[in-house]
């Protein structure tokens, strides 16, 4: 757990260099990770690139259980097929805020944007 996380979705404020590497907001986001209206809600998607190496992918899984990793696409984001693998995940778990700060604190993860599907 990352440092001053604690409870479900806390308040917890992360350090400027992860704030720069999330490129999307949690505002609207409610403690179920759930966003809209009562009778809309639906889970914020995100998506990041990491290396395509085990250990990357068995990382990031076991902290973010709601993974779909999908080789050789390049997603919106751009990952380079081949080289890395696209990660989509969404809010709709416990600690949604620590998740993603935890995704963005590995090394290998340059920036965490938001995901439409279309």
């Amino acid at each position: 757990m990352l440092p001053g996380c604690s409870g479900p979705n806390s308040g917890y404020t992360p350090p400027p260099e992860l704030r720069k590497k999330v490129a999307f907001s949690f505002s609207g986001v409610d403690g179920n990770g759930l966003a809209g209206s009562a009778a809309g809600k639906v889970p914020l998607y995100y998506e990041f690139c990491i290396p395509n190496a085990d250990s990357c992918r068995a990382q990031v899984q076991q902290i973010d259980t709601t993974l779909q990793l999908q080789g050789g696409s390049p997603g919106r984001i751009g990952c380079k097929p081949g080289a890395q693998i696209l990660c989509i995940g969404n809010t709709y778990q416990a600690d949604y805020r620590r998740v993603v700060y935890q995704l963005a604190a590995l090394p290998y993860v340059d920036r965490i944007e938001r995901t439409y599907f279309e």
